[in-house]
């Protein structure tokens, strides 16, 4: 997907990568037009300038003359004149008047967000720099540091805690050379953030962005639905079939474009060095934070806050009929449903044309969204909203990122959605496949199982001892990488339950289930989202973890089900409405029986008795059996291909191994194993969900496994 997909703008650029001119080029520009488009743009940006600042302070003199408007206002126009038609050169500042007062969004805009605070925070100047690994990487982390102050971000003041920083790598080349770097204030080490406290929230996930995407239609997706559905022919000529166009956005210096709170800035104190080549001392001195840093645990919840405000203004009114992002109705497409098509969103806005709504999802500050047409107009007047909406607010749009709406877009968050084919599919990245199939192979070593060992906990038991143990904080950035992987690949998540058990067991409050592994997973996936260091990957855990066999037997399947050398694209949906099935299955002391109802309502009914010594087995494993070898054989015959397959349980055992990869139960894991590698195979999208006894009496499944077929 990747060498199909648009290569000039990717997921990171350096900060000083060009802006890509051609994107705003007519088709066989000449030199001369080049040039007379460039000289436009000169005096445009002076225009824009100059009618910005009366148009400030005319808002000023009409609304008090207030000081901190007037001082807010004096700070974003220095910085709009500093600015080009193309980069904010001295930095920027949201143009808080233009933003309403309802629920304090235009005070928030003007003097940033009162931090939550715990305890005071602790004070102290006496924090060193931590050292990078070589003078050139401390003469890069330097020149970060200036180009803040130089965009006045960094201001004067007395503070009375400095932040120490160190850097991470931002953009490498394909040899790993560092190309890029980002400066990270560490605000843990000083002992800041132990005295603040920030609100959880969600980010979209990679299931977001497949819900804007829909296949090739001839007819807007509302009058598609409400027709039942009908079968396209893809054979007709791809101009008259309606697509989906996306496009990508990103918002330059984003943490920075919030400002800190004054209350907040005097415990953000930076460690200012004037550099000196002839080997002289360096004098030093202390500047302040005046914008939102990288490295304080409350930044991320109040950017992205404020980000998705200025989303919400941006896209504008939903009901405006000229607005690209309109919507007039919400169609639930929902399993079960009379009308329920699997090739389809759950959840659809439609506009009201009956085509569905222009939508986006942001990721901190990738911004992603779609936009369906036959052709790329639709997505590109989206875009250019959105775009135009952040400047219009001092939101910075970064111009170098910019590109084409396509059919085959970047990847956003480390995953890709094509749609130029009549069905949409979707993929990650090869660095980040090839990480995730790396780090299964480095701990496959780590565990020395010899080459062609089909049964490992076999191999093990026959040794004298067995006492493994593993990297803590290599284990924990290999399990932060596969949640973000399982995102995209969610037949896998059931088997990372291993890593985080095994992670886990050094605490004497946790238990054989992973009590509290939800927390533990959203930690390792932020190691992954912040290239994390090791130090912060192993944070208060040991240096070693002890592997254990559930995690011998997740790293197996995982490696099992991922064996390809390149990443897998798979079919986000089904391509038909009639590619859907429900299932369920049940058992009693003397037999079983299986049903499926097909879209049509024919039910294929299959039940039997047991073998004498199946009846020994305890009843929740006969069960379980009888589902896992029924579901095993109908996909490997071919019955469910390409389908969406629903399967209810009333077996615990079962829902447990398919949704938790409880291993404790081997033969039914390894069933499991084998399934989803078929479902794979197959293009099966199966489901597993547990429901009550009762339920499955209703359903008649359970009278018909005693022999009751009336």
């Amino acid at each position: 997907m990747e060498l199909k997909g648009i290569q000039r703008a990717k997921a990171a650029l350096a900060d000083d990568a060009g802006v890509e001119f051609s994107y705003w080029a007519m088709p066989n520009e000449t030199p001369d037009q080049t040039e007379a488009r460039h000289l436009l743009r000169i005096f445009a940006h002076l225009w824009w300038a100059y009618n910005l600042e009366r148009e400030a302070y005319a808002w000023l003199f009409a609304n008090g003359n207030h000081p901190k408007d007037k001082e807010a206002i004096d700070d974003c126009i220095r910085r709009a004149k500093g600015s080009d038609y193309w980069d904010w050169h001295r930095g920027s500042r949201l143009f808080f008047w233009r933003f309403p007062t309802e629920c304090g969004w235009q005070a928030d805009a003007r003097d940033g967000v009162e931090f939550w605070h715990l305890a005071e925070p602790p004070k102290g100047l006496h924090f060193q720099n931590i050292p990078p690994s070589c003078r050139e990487a401390e003469l890069q982390l330097r020149a970060k540091v200036f180009q803040l102050k130089f965009r006045w971000y960094l201001e004067n003041g007395t503070p009375d805690l400095v932040t120490p920083r160190f850097p991470v790598e931002k953009v490498a080349d394909e040899q790993g050379n560092v190309l890029d770097i980002r400066c990270v204030w560490d605000a843990k080490r000083n002992g800041l953030n132990a005295t603040l406290w920030a609100p959880g929230f969600s980010l979209p996930t990679t299931r977001s962005a497949e819900d804007l995407v829909v296949k090739w239609l001839l007819i807007p997706v509302g009058d598609y639905l409400r027709r039942g559905s009908p079968p396209q022919d893809y054979s007709q000529d791809q101009d008259l079939m309606i697509k989906d166009y996306q496009y990508d956005l990103d918002v330059a210096q984003q943490f920075n474009n919030y400002q800190m709170h004054k209350k907040e800035r005097h415990s953000h104190g930076v460690r200012y060095i004037s550099t000196r080549n002839d080997g002289s001392a360096e004098p030093q001195s202390f500047l302040q934070c005046c914008v939102l840093n990288f490295g304080c645990v409350c930044s991320p919840y109040v950017a992205t806050q404020g980000q998705e405000r200025i989303m919400e203004l941006c896209e504008g009114d939903p009901k405006d009929p000229s607005n690209p992002f309109q919507y007039h109705e919400c169609w639930l497409n929902l399993p079960t449903a009379r009308n329920y098509d699997p090739s389809m969103p759950r959840v659809i806005l439609l506009r009201k044309d009956g085509e569905k709504a222009t939508r986006r999802v942001t990721f901190v500050d990738d911004i992603h969204g779609s936009s369906r047409g036959r052709d790329e107009g639709p997505a590109r007047e989206a875009s250019r909203k959105l775009a135009g909406g952040m400047n219009y607010l001092g939101n910075q749009d970064a111009a170098r990122k910019r590109g084409p709406p396509t059919l085959i877009p970047r990847p956003w968050n480390g995953f890709m959605t094509h749609t130029d084919q009549p069905y949409p599919v979707k993929g990650t990245t090869a660095k980040k496949w090839n990480r995730g199939r790396a780090g299964l192979e480095w701990i496959w070593g780590e565990l020395m199982i010899p080459d062609g060992e089909s049964d490992p906990i076999r191999y093990f038991d026959s040794l004298p001892s067995w006492d493994i143990k593993l990297d803590t904080a290599e284990l924990r950035r290999i399990a932060g990488l596969w949640i973000h992987l399982t995102e995209t690949y969610r037949e896998g998540r059931c088997f990372l339950k291993g890593f985080f058990n095994a992670l886990e067991a050094f605490r004497n409050d946790r238990d054989l289930d992973g009590w509290r592994l939800r927390i533990s997973m959203d930690e390792c996936q932020q190691l992954e989202e912040n290239d994390a260091t090791r130090n912060e990957a192993l944070a208060e855990y040991p240096l070693l973890t002890r592997a254990t066999y559930q995690l011998v037997l997740h790293v197996a399947a995982l490696r099992k089900l991922f064996d390809s050398p390149t990443p897998r694209v798979v079919p986000i949906r089904p391509t038909e409405k009639n590619k859907h099935r429900y299932a369920c299955g049940d058992a009693s002391a003397e037999g079983f029986a299986q049903a499926v109802q097909y879209p049509d309502l024919v039910i294929d009914e299959r039940d039997g008795l047991w073998l004498p010594e199946v009846v020994a087995k305890s009843s929740n494993l006969r069960e379980a059996l009888g589902i896992a070898n029924g579901l095993k054989g109908d996909i490997m015959a071919g019955v469910h291909d390409g389908c969406e397959l629903w399967q209810a349980t009333d077996n615990a055992v079962w829902s447990a191994v398919c949704n938790k990869g409880m291993s404790s139960v081997r033969h039914l894991f390894d069933l499991l194993v084998d399934i989803k590698v078929l479902c794979h195979q197959h293009q099966v999208f199966y489901h597993c969900y547990h429901i009550s006894g009762e339920r499955m009496i209703a359903t008649g499944i359970d009278g018909l496994s005693r022999g009751d077929k009336d």
